[in-house]
């Protein structure tokens, strides 16, 4: 990928001079970069796209010691941080650049990057609260808006999935895209070479909730829409598999509810309706509000899905196999791609009222 911006004079870091790495580390490198575009130039060659000039995603930048043990090993095989560090100064120097951490599970000295990093952490393979997202983009608007020079780096892990849902709502909130499927598009075709970068369901469902937002923003000052789930069914399953139930959300560090805390086995907590449905019924509704996460657990592996209360229209939510997360990397046994989920939901002033 070429050089997309002009350097600036006098990077205020010194870093040594080989930022490309070594040949070893370079093929580690582009190994766990996979479809990626990297940022390759006789200076660099760093996992660092430029998705717009003023915003860039990349790979998270390790091999510091502020970052532990995993974070200081992953230098060998990541952006390390003195490459990045390098890059940054050498083409955005002078204060012009910052950075969005978006990792829950590694951080590292925002010092190194003269303070100038912001954190909005949520946890890979997930979706981030609806506000979490609505408080990213506007405070990479305000820094963007401070200076025609600026521009933000925003990154993840691998920089790819949670990276691309937070750039792809800066996309439309910026008004770069019209859509959401403009925006998906638009950074899948800068990010990767395939144009396979934000793949997972439920972050694909978020931004589409999140443009629902944006032509709605009295949405977020509304009370929240709280929903009690009831039972849950699946169509076209397997006889055989009786998977165990989680929800979760954002609001506590525990499960709301898991249906291994429940007496017997997974098979008889489910009620099989006829040779390809089977039905689980909460033994007490679990009250859900704004973002929730089911997870289904059975010896083929697992599968979750993210929702938002406020776009659940009625008191049912029908999702097919595709519209369900890390469904495909099931064991072949439990891979059935005319599954569908049912969630069926009561409203709580109902309940109450009966």
């Amino acid at each position: 990928m070429e050089a997309t911006s002009s350097s600036s004079s006098s990077p205020p870091h010194q870093n040594q001079p080989n930022r490309r790495g070594t040949l070893l580390s370079r093929f580690a490198r582009s190994l766990v970069s996979k479809n990626k575009r990297r940022y390759q130039d006789s200076s660099f060659d760093l996992d660092l796209s430029y998705i717009t000039s003023t915003i860039i995603a990349m790979g998270f930048p390790a091999g510091d010691r502020s970052s532990g043990v995993l974070g200081l090993i992953e230098g060998f095989y990541r952006n390390h941080m003195r490459h990045v560090l390098a890059f940054l100064d050498q083409k955005h120097g002078g204060g012009r650049y910052k950075i969005y951490n978006l990792c829950s599970e590694r951080t590292y000295d925002a010092e190194l990057f003269d303070g100038k990093v912001a954190s909005f952490p949520f946890d890979d393979h997930n979706c981030p609260p609806l506000r979490l997202i609505q408080a990213f983009v506007e405070s990479a608007k305000s820094w963007l808006r401070q200076s025609a020079d600026h521009v933000v780096a925003v990154h993840c892990k691998a920089g790819k999935s949670r990276t691309g849902l937070m750039v792809c709502c800066l996309l439309i909130y910026l008004n770069y895209a019209s859509s959401a499927e403009e925006a998906v598009a638009y950074y899948n075709l800068r990010r990767t070479h395939d144009g396979k970068g934000l793949t997972l369901a439920s972050q694909q469902r978020y931004l589409r909730y999140y443009e629902l937002l944006l032509r709605s923003p009295e949405d977020l000052g509304r009370p929240n829409r709280p929903l009690l789930l009831a039972s849950i069914r699946l169509h076209h399953t397997a006889p055989h598999l009786f998977p165990a139930v989680f929800v979760s959300d954002h609001s506590a560090e525990r499960l709301v509810f898991s249906s291994k805390m429940l007496s017997g086995t997974s098979q008889s907590r489910w009620r099989q309706v006829d040779a390809v449905e089977a039905e689980f019924v909460l033994p007490v509704p679990v009250k859900v509000e704004e973002d929730f996460k089911v997870k289904f657990k059975d010896k083929a592996g697992e599968y979750y899905l993210w929702l938002n209360t406020r776009y659940i229209k009625g008191n049912q939510v029908l999702l097919e196999a595709r519209e369900l997360d890390r469904y495909k990397y099931r064991h072949k046994s439990g891979l059935n791609w005319n599954l569908l989920v049912e969630l069926n939901f009561a409203d709580p002033e109902e309940e109450t009222r009966r």
